[in-house]
């Protein structure tokens, strides 16, 4: 089976700006707790990065290998108590979480068990409707027990973020696109493919703003 080809029940959530960030350390124990058990059941370790910037000259900060443990996690979530007073001069761009780490997926040309990302639309947009963007990936291979495991979490998740939208679609990682290519990542949904052609923060929030056809996430 070609990577792109790997089957996912996959979640995205548009969150209300007025909550906490994700990235806020206090949000992301949340988090963490909320998606441990479906991240351990991956094939392997799960692995993160993450961009962000400094907030004066605009450099990249170097986190180095970040894994999903609580070590790494207060590395790189603003105000943990490993970076409180560092941390107020970064600006978050994006997490992603790949388990396996991509790593061993490139290894083995195989897509991964569980992915996540969390975009900040502060950081693309002045203007927004919503914030963040978060996108939940699970292989339709894992175990049924982990699959509904992990539709509890993206329910629990939307309730964090009170999410001003939550839908569900199952689909490959990619597209099919040439003779071994692939297109319309999952892996590149939180920044490109999810929405229509246009200012989706000056559309109404709802499934009709959504690229692909997508259902209402309903427990």
């Amino acid at each position: 089976m070609a990577f792109h080809d790997y089957e996912y029940d996959l979640y995205a959530e548009l969150g209300n700006p007025e909550v906490s960030p994700l990235w806020e350390w206090s949000m992301w124990r949340q988090v963490d707790r909320i998606l441990n058990p479906v991240m351990q059941a991956a094939r392997g370790k799960p692995s993160v990065r993450t961009t962000q910037l400094a907030a004066v000259g605009g450099r990249k900060i170097p986190f180095g290998r970040l894994g999903w443990d609580d070590r790494s996690h207060q590395k790189w979530t603003h105000n943990s108590p490993s970076n409180g007073t560092e941390s107020a001069h970064w600006e978050f761009l994006d997490v992603e979480v790949w388990a396996p780490s991509w790593t061993m997926c490139e290894r083995e040309n195989r897509s991964p068990d569980i992915f996540l990302s969390i975009v900040n639309e502060t950081s693309i947009s002045e203007t927004i409707a919503f914030n963040p963007v978060m996108i939940l990936a699970v292989s339709v291979l894992l175990p049924s027990e982990i699959r509904t495991a992990a539709k509890d979490a993206a329910m629990e998740l939307a309730a964090l973020v009170n999410a001003r939208l939550a839908v569900t679609m199952r689909r490959p990682w990619g597209r099919a696109s040439g003779s071994i290519g692939f297109s319309h990542s999952v892996q590149d949904l939180g920044v490109t493919g999810l929405f229509k052609v246009g200012n989706k923060h000056k559309r109404p929030v709802d499934v009709n703003t959504l690229a692909e056809t997508w259902e209402q996430l309903r427990g």
